[in-house]
């Protein structure tokens, strides 16, 4: 615990049961096993769509040792946190948006880098355009996108930064393909800008 190594065994550890348990359950019943195709596991945190049969895995039969305690943090079987994504079960599809814990904490959480640090300039750009990477891969419905993309910038703009600057990496990042239907890369832009202002910062930032 605490050591450099110590998520690449928990993760083997774990990994050598998943790897048993799965066979046997191939083995008695194929389809069943097909079932947990969308079951993922990162280092102790588990998550599975779409599986009628997820709470095998915390039953006397799942594939983890009986002193290995299991604890269903989901509120209902539609909406889950896993990381730092929210994923709701909607129709015949699944929608995920950004989900950060550390919101909830009763604490002001220090991060990002400020502007009168010795971090060169360069950096504070990149790591505002490699969270808008993330929160693009993460979330499916472009206001959502935005939302957190604001969030953001007002917590760059706490830290010294211009909004000038912010607008110009945002719009910078909107020069790649968009996935997101019903809206443009001109429309991102003009949201941004507005809500940058208009919306609220939130608390705990």
């Amino acid at each position: 615990m605490g050591t450099n190594c110590a998520p690449l065994l928990a993760n083997l550890y774990l990994y050598a049961y998943e790897s048993q348990w799965m066979d046997k359950v191939s083995r008695a019943n194929i389809d069943r096993a097909r079932i947990f195709h969308l079951s993922f596991r990162y280092i102790d945190d588990l998550l599975s769509l779409d599986n009628p049969h997820a709470d095998d895995f915390m039953g006397q039969e799942g594939p983890y040792p009986k002193d290995l305690k299991l604890n269903d943090t989901s509120d209902n079987k539609s909406y889950v946190n896993f990381l730092g994504m929210s994923i709701l079960a909607n129709s015949n599809r699944f929608w995920c948006k950004l989900f950060d814990k550390r919101l909830s904490f009763p604490f002001k959480i220090q991060r990002y880098p400020s502007i009168l640090s010795n971090i060169p300039i360069s950096v504070s750009k990149n790591v505002f355009i490699g969270q808008l990477h993330r929160f693009y891969f993460i979330c499916s419905n472009y206001m959502d996108f935005i939302h957190a993309s604001v969030d953001l910038a007002r917590i760059f703009l706490n830290k010294g930064f211009k909004s000038s600057l912010l607008k110009v990496l945002f719009k910078r990042f909107c020069q790649k393909p968009i996935k997101y239907s019903y809206t443009s890369k001109i429309d991102l832009v003009s949201k941004f800008n507005y809500h940058l202002h208009k919306r609220p910062a939130l608390k705990g930032r």
